[in-house]
């Protein structure tokens, strides 16, 4: 659920209506409702191998196989990274 794909569902399908110029209302509601994927490994490996670095290029790693096992098109993908909601604002 840390992942640019939540913030974008919540922000324009689930948000409970906007705080401030960038903050959104997020209640535990909107997280059950939210389709989470099954856990598989190949985040956690990817993570292990990173070294748990936090930096820009392993987190887009991370990111892409999240939203690529969501089964979204290259299209998708790039208009949710784009989104003016990030992590990074």
């Amino acid at each position: 659920m840390n992942s640019r794909l939540f913030f974008f569902a919540v922000k324009h399908f689930y948000s409970g209506g906007l705080l401030g110029e960038k903050g959104i209302r997020m209640k535990h509601t909107f997280f059950c409702k939210f389709p989470c994927i099954p856990h598989d490994d190949s985040i956690d490996r990817l993570v292990k191998q990173t070294g748990y670095a936090p930096s820009l290029e392993n987190s887009s790693l991370v990111e892409n196989i999240i939203l690529q096992r969501y089964g979204l098109s290259e299209h998708e993908i790039d208009y949710i990274m784009q989104d003016t909601f990030t992590q990074e604002d």
